[in-house]
C-alpha cells in the first residue's frame, strides 16, 4: 500500500513554465496568499509578501476545470489553526486543501454542476461550524462542513425550484442570531432561507419567494448594518434594492458592448462595479445606507434613480487577454484598503490596492509564471537538457516513457528523435554538480532516429504484457503519421507503419483474452479519427478503423465476440470486427450508452480497470487525471508489491538480482503536462524510501556473495578490450548523430545525418525473407554486445541522488565538507523542487523559487567542484544556501517526510561496510552494478577510513535529527509534525521506524515541558475511553470534532483500525447523517492520540523507579504524575486494549497501531504498571513471541518483515524492556503463572488443554528473559532466586537434567549465583530463599522441600561431591553450617535434612556490609564455597581470603 511507504516526489519543470489558464481566484483572510484554479484542473498557491507575488505550489487534483475556490478557517485542528481552502470543479469534485503544502485533506463528489462556493461561519444545532455554501446548476443550495465536506444542510425550494445563479449570506450582528441566506435563481426569482441557530433539520425550505425578473444575474451583495440594502449585478445592468420589500432604489445599465461581471459595496455611500475587460467604475449612491427611507420619500420628487460614476479605474491598462480575466474585490480592514485581485489567462495574477478614503489606485503588483521563469538566475532543469546541443535552449520533450525493468527513461523530442537514458544518471547530471555533468555525451545514452516530426507517444509492450512481447521492442508514434517499431538493445529500426492520415497520439495494448493474432499486436489511435491494429510479429496492419466523424474518446474491447468498440465525442459508437476488419454496427443515443455501460460492467466484474491498457504518461499528456491518480495509487502501489517477498529475493544470485526488476521500485519517473495542447513534458521523479533501503541491503548481500565467486567470473582481457572498443564506437556514433541533428538546418548536417542513418539502417534492418524469430535471435545476440552502453542504475546511484537533494546544504560547513569529501554527496545546482502526495493520489509540486537576497547562514567552504571553470563563487554560495533552507520552510508535513527519509537512509548506509558514494564519483563512465562490487572488493577502504565514513554518516543523521532547528534559528523553519511521526512509530521498515522514533523524541525534547503540555492538552480529549462510560479528561466540546487536516485515510492506512463501536461510545455530538465517515475520523484521531500520549507518558511521565533520578514535577506532563494520573490511566487502558483485543475486521491482528501499543507498553511500563493487569499483559506479549524462533533469521537480516514477524519482533523487544525495568515484578508474575499452571496440570482433565497454553508455547522466550535478567541484574534476581528456579525448571527439559547434564550446564547464567547448587548424583537442587530458608528440588520426583532455618540471608551454599552434605554460609550471621541431606532406604524415603555443625570463623572488618541484607554486588560475586573433597570445604571471602573447614 502506498500509505505504508514513504514516497518523495521531485519535479524537473524544464526551461518553459507550465500553462495555467486561470478560471477561479480567491484571497486568504490574512491577505498573504492567493489561490487560483485553472481550466485544466490545477490549483496554484501564490505567496504575497513585501509587495510581491510569487507562485509557491502547483496542485494537481481535479479532472476538469476549476469553477470556484474559497478560503476557510479550520478551527477544528488540535494545536494550530491554519488556513485551508476548498475548490470545486465542473464535474462536481470538491476538495479541501492545506494551503501551506497543498495536501488534499478531504474529497467529495457532488451531483450536478456547481458554479460557486463560499466559506461562511454558521450556527447549526446550537454549534458554530465552519461551512461552505455551494450552488450551481441544481435547484438547491448545499451547506457543507468545511472539515469533512459532508452535507450538513440542504436549502430546497417549494415554489418554482430553479438553478441558483448567485447567493450570499445576510451579515448579522452576531453569529448566534438567526441567519438569512439570499439566493437569486436563473429565472429572476429572489428566495430567502432563514436558518435558526437551534435548527436540527437537515432540509430547509425558503421563507419567502419573490419574482423580480433580474435575469442573467452574476452576483448579489447585502450591505452591513441594521438597515440593509441589496446590490444585484446582472450582465446588462446593476441595481440597488431595499432588502425588505425589494423596491428599486437606483439603477444603471451597462454601455453597449460592455457587460458587468461583478461588484460590491465599498462603503455606505459607494459601490464598485467592474466589467469583463477590467474596467472598475465606482459609483456614489444617491443615498447613504441607513437613510434609504428618507430617500424613498423624496424619490417621487427628484426622479433620480441613476447614480453618477465617481471614478473609473482600468485594472488591465494596455494588457491584452485572450479570455476575460477573473476579478475579485476584498476589503483589507487592517490597512483600510480595497484589494482588486485579478487572474489572467496566461498564468498571471495582479493585485491592485485602492485607498478607501481617496479611492485612488495606490499600488499595483503583477506576477506570472513567465515572469518567474524569466527572473530566475538558472532556469529549472529538464530531464535530458544535458543532451541538447545548447542546454540553454534545449529541445522540448514531447513524449516520455519510463521502462521500469531497466530503470530507463525514453524521451521523444520535437525533432523526431528518441533518447534512451538511465533515469538516475540523467537526473544526477541535470540536478547535481556532478564532475561529469559538463562532459560531452554524458550521461551515456542511445538515440533512435527515424521520425521526421515530433514524437507524440511511446509504448513499451513488454512492460504492459510480459509474456506476449519481446523485451527489446519499443513502439513510437509521431506527428509524421507513422508508427515505428524499435529494438532498444541494438538501437535499430525494425519496421515503420504508415496507416494513419494524421498525427498518432495514443498507443494501446490489447487485452490478454484476444486471439493470438491480436495479442501480438498493438493499437494506435490517430488524430484523423482512425484506429489501427498493428501486428508486431508479421509487421502488418490487420485492422484500420477510419472515417469516424468526430474525435475518439474511448476504446473498449470485447474479445469473446471479437469486437473493438470505439466511442466518439458525439456519443456515437462504432463496433468493428477485429478479425475481418469489417464494421459490424453503428449506434447512437441510448443504445450506444448501453453498449458502453455493458463494457464497463464487464470490466468491473473481471476486476479490471476501465482503461487498463492506457499508457500512464500518454494519459497524463492528454489530461487524464484519473490515470494520474492510478499512477499515484496503483503504479506506486506496485513499488511496494515486491517488498513482502524480499526474503526470497535475498536468496537470489547476483545475475538474478540484476534482472529481477526490483531496482525500479526505488525510483519511478513519470511525465506531466499541465495543458495537453500547449506544454511540453515536465517530469516527476518518485523516490520510494522503503524500497531504496531494501535495495541497498540486497545489493550489499549480493556483493558479499559475489566476492566468494569472483574468481570464476573474471572476464578475459580480450573480451574486455572488445567491450571497451564497442562502447567507444557507439559513443562516437551517437555523438555524430547528435551533432547532425543540431546542424540539420545546413546541407552538410543533413547529408551527414542521412549518411549515418542510411548506414545504420542498411546494416541493421532485418531481412524480410528471414523469419521473425530468427531476426529477433540475431538482434538479441547483437544486443548482448551493445547492451553494455547503457547500464541499469543501482541502488547506490539512486541513493546518492536522493540524499544529495535532501541534505540541508549550508547549515554546517564542516558537515558539508565531510559529505562531499568522504561520503561522495554532490551539491545541487539550484533549489530542488519537491512534491507531496496526499489523499487519493492528489499531488502538490513546489514551483521554482526566485532568489531575492543572500540568506544569513554560514558560508560553505569552497570545494574542488565549486572551483570549476564557469561557476561563480558568489552565486554558488547563494544557491547552495537557498537549497539548504527552502524546503525546510514550506510546511511541517514536508519537513517530516524529508527528515524521516534522509535519516533512515543515513542509518542504513552507516550499517553497511564501505558505504560511501565517493568511489562512484571516481569511476564515472564505468559505473555499473557489477563494477561496483568488483571495484569495492579490489579497492577496500581500510578500517580507519571506514570508521571515518561511518562517523560522517552519523554526523549527517545527527544534523537532521537534532541540530537542524538550531541552525535554522531566525528563519521560518517548519518543525516536523508529531502526528505524522506517530503514524510511523511502528512502520514496517525498521530504518524508517527508528528514524521516526528518533525524530519524534527529539522534537518532544525540543519543544520543552511547556510544548509537551500543549500537545497533551490538544490530544487528551481524543483518547478513547476503555475504563468507564464517562468521557476522558479534556475539552468535551472537541471530543468528536472530525479532524480533517492532520490525517487522511490514505496516509493513516491500517493504523486507524480501531473498533468504531468502542471508539465512539463516549462521543455525544456525532452527526448522524455521516456516521460512517465521522466514525472513521474519530477512530483515526484515537489512533494518533494513543501513540502521541503513549510516547509522552512513556518517555516523559513520572519516573517510578526509586533508584533512578526522579524528574522534577515541572517536567512531568499533566496527567502522568504520581498525584495526577488520569491520562496515564486512560492511555494505559487504551494500550492494553489494543494488545489484548481479539482480531476482528476493524482491528486485525498485526497492524501498526497494535505494534505501537506493544512497543509503548514496554517503553513506559514503569508508568503504566499501576493501572494494568500485569499477568494479562505479559501473557499477551508472550503469545506474540512464541514464533520468534521461526522468524529469527528474517528479523536479523534487517529487511522488511511480514506483519506477524514484525509483531513478534516488537513483542520480543517490549518484553525485554519490561523485564529489565521491573525484574521483580516480571519474575514474580511469571512464577505465579507457572504455579497456577502446575496446579492445574495436576488435574488430568486439564492436561490436554494446558499442553497448548501460552506459557507452554512461549517457554524459549521466558527462559531467554530469565537468562537476560540473571546476566544483567544479579542483585534483583538473587532476591527471588527460588521463583527463578521454579520458572527455569518449568521451561527446560527435565529429562535432560536427569540423564546427561546438570542445571548449570542447561542455564549457564545461574552459575554466577553462589546461592544455588546442583547435585548430579541425587538429581537435587539447593536454593537459598530470601527469608533464610533452604529449598531443595528433587528432579526425579518433581517435588520440592522447604527446610526452615533460623538466621539471616544465605550468602553461599554448595553440595559436597558425594551429595551427602550441604555447606551453607551466611555473611549476616558470620556462620558456616553443615547440613546432612542423605536419604534412607536406598532413597525411597524423603531425605531428612538437618544441621550437624555450625561455625563462626570470621572477623567482620566491615560492619556496614551487613546493610541491605548483605546484598552488595561484590559479596554476590566473591563469597563462594568450594569442596576440596568429601570432608573439606574452602570458603572464598569477599576480601580475597581462603578459609578451610572440616566436617
Amino acid at each position: 500500500r502506498m500509505s505504508n511507504s514513504l514516497i518523495v516526489p521531485l519535479v524537473l519543470w524544464g526551461n518553459t513554465p507550465p500553462t495555467h489558464r486561470i478560471s477561479a481566484i480567491t484571497f486568504t483572510p490574512d491577505f498573504q496568499s492567493v489561490i487560483t484554479g485553472c481550466r485544466d484542473g490545477q490549483l496554484c498557491v501564490w505567496d504575497v509578501k513585501d509587495g510581491d507575488i510569487s507562485p509557491k505550489l502547483l496542485i494537481f487534483g481535479h479532472s476538469s476545470a476549476v469553477v470556484s475556490v474559497t478560503s476557510v478557517k479550520n478551527d477544528v485542528l488540535i494545536q494550530e489553526k491554519r488556513s485551508h481552502f476548498v475548490s470545486v470543479s465542473q464535474r462536481g469534485e470538491i476538495c479541501l486543501w492545506d494551503i501551506s503544502d497543498g495536501r488534499c485533506l478531504e474529497q467529495n463528489k457532488l451531483s450536478g454542476i456547481p458554479t460557486c462556493i463560499v466559506g461562511q461561519n454558521l450556527m447549526i444545532n446550537n454549534e458554530l461550524k465552519q461551512c461552505v455554501l455551494c450552488y450551481g446548476q441544481f435547484p438547491e443550495i448545499l451547506i457543507l462542513s468545511a472539515s469533512t465536506l459532508s452535507t450538513l444542510l440542504t436549502l430546497n425550494s417549494r415554489i418554482y425550484p430553479d438553478w441558483v445563479a448567485c447567493a450570499c449570506v445576510v451579515p448579522g450582528k452576531s453569529v448566534k442570531d438567526v441567519c438569512d441566506i439570499v439566493g437569486l435563481t436563473v429565472s429572476g426569482m429572489i428566495k430567502v432561507w432563514r436558518l435558526p441557530p437551534n435548527s436540527t433539520s437537515h432540509t430547509l425550505y425558503e421563507e419567502e419567494s419573490r419574482q423580480v425578473n433580474y435575469t442573467n444575474s452574476v452576483d448579489v451583495k447585502i450591505s452591513e448594518g441594521d438597515s440593509k440594502v441589496m446590490l444585484i449585478i446582472c450582465t446588462h445592468a446593476w441595481q440597488v434594492c431595499d432588502y425588505v420589500d425589494c423596491s428599486l432604489l437606483c439603477y444603471t445599465a451597462s454601455k453597449p458592448g460592455q457587460s458587468w461581471n461583478g461588484g460590491g459595496f465599498i462603503s455606505d455611500d459607494f459601490v464598485a462595479i467592474w466589467s469583463k475587460n477590467g474596467l472598475v467604475q465606482i459609483y456614489k449612491l444617491p443615498f447613504s445606507v441607513g437613510n434609504q427611507e428618507s430617500f424613498r420619500t423624496s424619490l417621487n420628487q427628484t426622479k433620480s434613480l441613476i447614480p453618477k460614476c465617481f471614478k473609473s479605474i482600468d485594472l488591465f491598462g494596455s494588457q491584452e487577454y485572450s479570455l476575460p480575466p477573473i476579478i475579485k474585490l476584498y476589503h483589507n480592514k487592517s490597512n483600510g484598503s480595497l484589494n482588486f485581485i485579478t487572474g489572467g489567462y496566461g498564468a498571471s495574477v495582479s493585485l491592485n490596492e485602492v485607498d478607501v478614503t481617496s479611492l485612488n489606485l495606490t499600488q499595483s503588483v503583477y506576477s506570472s509564471f513567465v515572469k518567474l521563469w524569466e527572473g530566475l538566475d538558472r532556469k529549472p532543469a529538464g530531464i535530458i537538457d544535458q543532451l541538447s546541443h545548447d542546454p540553454r535552449e534545449p529541445c522540448h520533450v514531447t513524449a516520455s516513457l519510463f521502462i521500469s525493468q531497466y530503470c530507463y527513461l525514453c524521451c521523444g523530442r520535437e525533432d523526431g528523435s528518441i533518447v534512451i537514458v538511465p533515469a538516475a544518471k540523467t537526473c544526477k547530471a541535470n540536478l547535481l554538480r556532478d564532475e561529469f555533468a559538463n562532459r560531452k555525451g554524458w550521461p551515456p545514452h542511445k538515440t533512435l532516429r527515424g521520425h521526421h516530426d515530433r514524437v507524440t507517444c511511446l509504448l513499451y509492450p513488454h512492460q504492459e504484457a510480459t509474456a506476449r512481447y519481446a523485451p527489446e521492442l519499443l513502439v513510437s508514434g509521431s506527428a509524421d503519421f507513422s508508427v515505428i517499431v524499435w529494438d532498444i538493445m541494438a538501437g535499430t529500426l525494425l519496421h515503420s507503419f504508415h496507416t494513419h492520415g494524421g498525427e498518432v497520439y495514443q498507443l494501446l495494448v490489447p487485452p490478454a483474452a484476444c486471439n493470438q493474432r491480436i495479442r501480438q499486436s498493438i493499437c494506435s489511435v490517430g488524430i484523423d479519427h482512425s484506429v489501427a491494429l498493428l501486428n508486431l510479429r508479421d509487421r502488418k496492419c490487420i485492422l484500420l478503423a477510419s472515417r469516424h466523424p468526430t474525435p475518439i474518446v474511448t476504446i473498449q474491447w470485447r474479445p469473446e465476440e471479437d469486437f473493438l468498440i470505439i466511442a466518439c465525442s458525439d456519443s456515437s459508437v462504432f463496433v468493428w470486427q477485429m478479425e475481418t476488419g469489417h464494421l459490424d454496427r453503428f449506434e447512437q443515443g441510448q443504445v450506444a450508452a448501453n453498449i458502453l455501460a455493458a463494457c464497463d460492467e464487464k470490466d468491473r466484474l473481471d476486476n479490471k480497470a476501465p482503461d487498463n491498457s492506457v499508457n500512464i504518461s500518454q494519459a497524463l499528456k492528454h489530461r487524464n487525471i484519473h490515470a494520474f491518480k492510478a499512477l499515484a495509487q496503483q503504479g506506486l502501489k506496485s513499488i511496494m508489491d515486491g517488498l513482502d517477498e524480499q526474503d526470497k529475493n535475498d536468496a537470489e544470485t547476483e545475475e538474478q538480482l540484476h534482472l529481477s526488476n526490483n531496482t525500479h521500485k526505488s525510483m519511478l519517473v513519470s511525465s506531466l503536462r499541465a495543458s495537453p495542447s500547449n506544454d511540453s513534458d515536465s517530469h516527476i521523479v518518485f523516490f520510494n524510501t522503503e524500497s531504496l533501503i531494501a535495495k541497498l541491503l540486497l545489493e550489499h548481500s549480493s556483493r558479499t556473495r559475489k566476492k566468494q565467486k569472483s574468481g570464476d567470473r573474471n572476464e578475459t582481457s580480450t573480451s574486455t578490450g572488445k567491450a571497451m572498443i564497442n562502447n567507444f564506437i557507439k559513443q562516437v556514433k551517437n555523438q555524430l548523430l547528435d551533432d547532425a541533428s543540431d546542424l540539420s538546418s545546413s546541407e552538410t548536417g543533413v547529408s551527414l545525418k542521412a549518411r549515418v542513418l542510411k548506414l545504420s539502417c542498411l546494416s541493421l534492418t532485418p531481412n524480410s525473407n528471414m523469419s521473425y524469430q530468427t531476426q529477433v535471435k540475431q538482434v538479441s545476440r547483437r544486443s548482448k554486445k551493445s547492451s553494455s552502453l547503457l547500464e541499469v542504475d543501482s541502488a547506490i546511484d539512486i541513493a546518492q541522488l536522493f540524499v544529495s537533494c535532501l541534505h540541508a546544504w549550508g547549515m554546517d560547513p564542516s558537515i558539508d565538507n565531510l559529505c562531499t569529501e568522504r561520503l561522495g554527496l554532490v551539491m545541487p545546482k539550484t533549489s530542488v523542487c519537491f512534491g507531496l502526495l496526499s489523499h487519493k493520489g492528489h499531488m502538490s509540486l513546489m514551483m521554482p523559487r526566485r532568489i531575492t537576497g543572500t540568506v544569513n547562514v554560514p558560508c560553505i567552504p569552497e570545494t574542488p567542484m565549486g572551483s570549476r571553470k564557469g561557476i561563480d563563487g558568489n552565486s554558488l554560495q547563494l544557491q547552495e544556501n537557498d537549497n539548504g533552507n527552502h524546503h525546510w520552510c514550506i510546511s511541517s508535513s514536508l519537513t517530516t517526510q524529508h527528515l524521516t527519509a534522509i535519516i533512515s537512509i543515513a542509518n542504513t548506509m552507516m550499517e553497511l561496510p564501505n558505504a560511501s558514494f565517493r568511489s562512484k564519483i571516481k569511476r564515472g563512465v564505468r559505473d555499473t552494478t557489477d563494477s561496483t562490487s568488483d571495484d569495492v572488493s579490489r579497492h577496500r577502504i581500510d578500517s580507519v577510513e571506514q570508521s571515518q565514513v561511518k562517523q560522517s554518516w552519523s554526523l549527517l543523521a545527527t544534523l537532521h535529527c537534532v541540530l537542524l532547528p538550531e541552525h535554522m534559528e531566525g528563519l521560518d523553519y517548519k518543525p516536523p509534525k508529531l502526528e505524522f511521526l506517530a503514524r510511523r512509530w511502528q512502520d514496517r521498515c525498521l530504518e524508517l521506524r527508528e528514524a521516526a522514533q528518533a525524530l519524534m523524541l527529539a522534537e518532544l525534547r525540543q519543544i520543552g515541558a511547556a510544548g509537551r503540555r500543549r500537545v497533551v492538552e490538544g490530544w487528551a480529549h481524543h483518547i478513547p475511553d476503555y475504563v468507564d462510560p464517562q468521557a476522558p479528561p479534556g475539552d468535551p466540546e472537541h471530543s468528536t470534532s472530525p479532524a480533517s487536516s492532520s490525517m487522511s485515510p490514505e496516509e493513516t492506512g491500517e493504523r486507524s483500525s480501531i473498533n468504531s463501536e468502542e471508539a465512539t461510545a463516549h462521543h455525544h455530538h456525532t452527526q448522524r447523517q455521516s456516521v460512517s465517515k465521522l466514525s472513521y475520523e474519530v477512530r483515526r484521531r484515537h489512533a494518533t492520540a494513543i501513540v502521541i500520549l503513549g510516547v509522552i507518558g512513556a518517555e516523559f511521565g513520572q519516573e517510578l523507579e526509586p533508584r533512578r533520578k526522579v524528574r522534577s514535577h515541572s517536567d512531568v506532563p499533566d496527567g502522568f504524575g504520581l498525584s495526577d494520573y488520569s491520562l496515564a490511566r486512560y492511555t494505559c487502558k487504551a494500550l492494553v486494549y489494543l494488545l489484548l483485543q481479539p482480531p476482528s475486521v476493524k482491528l486485525p491482528a498485526h497492524i501498526p497501531i497494535r505494534r505501537a501499543a506493544i512497543d509503548l507498553l514496554g517503553r513506559g511500563f514503569t508508568v503504566w504498571e499501576p493501572y494494568m493487569e500485569v499477568s494479562a499483559v505479559l501473557l499477551g506479549l508472550l503469545e506474540l513471541c512464541e514464533s520468534y524462533s521461526r522468524h529469527i533469521h528474517s528479523i536479523q537480516s534487517g529487511l522488511p518483515l511480514n506483519p506477524d514477524a514484525d509483531s513478534c519482533r516488537s513483542a520480543h523487544h517490549s518484553l525485554s524492556l519490561i523485564a529489565t525495568a521491573r525484574p521483580l515484578t516480571f519474575i514474580t508474575t511469571i512464577a505465579r503463572e507457572v504455579a497456577r499452571h502446575n496446579a492445574a496440570a495436576a488435574n488430568p482433565q486439564h492436561q490436554a488443554l494446558l499442553a497448548s497454553s501460552v506459557l507452554v508455547r512461549a517457554k524459549p522466550e521466558v527462559l531467554r528473559l530469565v537468562e537476560l535478567l540473571a546476566d544483567k541484574m544479579m542483585s534483583d534476581v538473587n532476591n527471588v532466586l527460588v521463583e527463578v528456579v521454579d520458572i527455569v525448571l518449568f521451561c527446560i527439559d527435565i529429562s535432560g537434567l536427569r540423564s546427561s547434564f546438570g542445571l548449570l550446564e542447561a542455564v549457564p547464567t545461574l552459575a554466577k549465583f553462589h546461592t544455588i547448587s546442583y547435585d548430579p548424583r541425587s538429581r537435587r537442587i539447593a536454593v537459598a530463599a530470601g527469608n533464610g530458608a533452604i529449598v531443595l528440588y528433587d528432579i526425579r520426583t518433581c517435588k520440592h522441600q522447604i527446610v526452615p532455618r533460623s538466621g539471616g540471608r544465605i550468602t553461599a551454599l554448595c553440595f559436597s561431591p558425594e551429595g551427602k552434605y550441604l555447606c551453607v554460609y551466611s555473611a549476616d550471621e558470620n556462620q558456616l553450617s553443615f547440613w546432612i541431606t542423605a536419604t534412607s532406604l536406598f532413597g525411597m524415603l524423603q531425605s531428612q535434612v538437618k544441621c550437624i555443625k555450625t561455625l563462626s570463623p570470621l572477623k567482620m572488618h566491615n560492619p556496614s556490609a551487613r546493610s541491605n541484607g548483605g546484598m552488595c554486588h561484590s559479596r554476590l560475586n566473591q563469597s563462594k564455597l568450594v569442596w576440596v573433597n568429601n570432608r573439606v570445604v574452602v570458603l572464598l571471602t569477599s576480601e580475597g581470603t581462603e578459609h578451610r573447614f572440616h566436617i
